[in-house]
């Protein structure tokens, strides 16, 4: 009987130790300061894409605005976009081509989203989970305009 209590107590304390466990690594992973997969095109106001052939000297060679048919086709691939820990700018640099789009929501808030490897979300990079899954989506997304 004792033996039995004992194991119990065991069991109980270790459900109690990953319970908590579980709970301070959600709480400590960082969220992005826009939930993608919740990203709803009646929503957005508008989406402006920047194309930059080189992405250090700042300028952009092109820019366009996105039309409705666009802006929903851009939320259904980044409803699937799964973004993971943060990450150093400093790591996130690329060289090359890059697009950044603009989402201008009704509410009048703006994101600034760089899709790659390290997806930017305004100012914050973090790692794209799903790059693999989703890369060929975005970059024939990004060559219809």
């Amino acid at each position: 009987m004792k033996r039995k209590k004992r194991i119990v107590i065991i069991l109980l304390v270790f459900a109690v130790i990953i319970i908590w466990t579980g709970r301070v690594m959600k709480i400590n992973m960082p969220e992005s300061e826009l939930n993608l997969t919740k990203l709803k095109s009646e929503d957005i106001e508008k989406i402006h894409g920047y194309f930059y052939s080189d992405s250090y000297n700042g300028e952009n060679d092109s820019s366009v605005e996105l039309t409705r048919g666009q802006i929903e086709k851009f939320i259904e691939i980044m409803n699937q976009v799964k973004l993971t820990k943060k990450v150093s700018e400093k790591k996130a640099q690329s060289n090359g081509a890059s697009i950044t789009y603009t989402v201008t929501m009704k509410d009048g808030t703006q994101y600034v989203l760089r899709p790659g490897q390290y997806f930017k979300v305004n100012d914050t990079y973090y790692k794209f989970q799903n790059y693999d899954m989703l890369w060929d989506k975005i970059t024939t997304f990004m060559s219809t305009w």
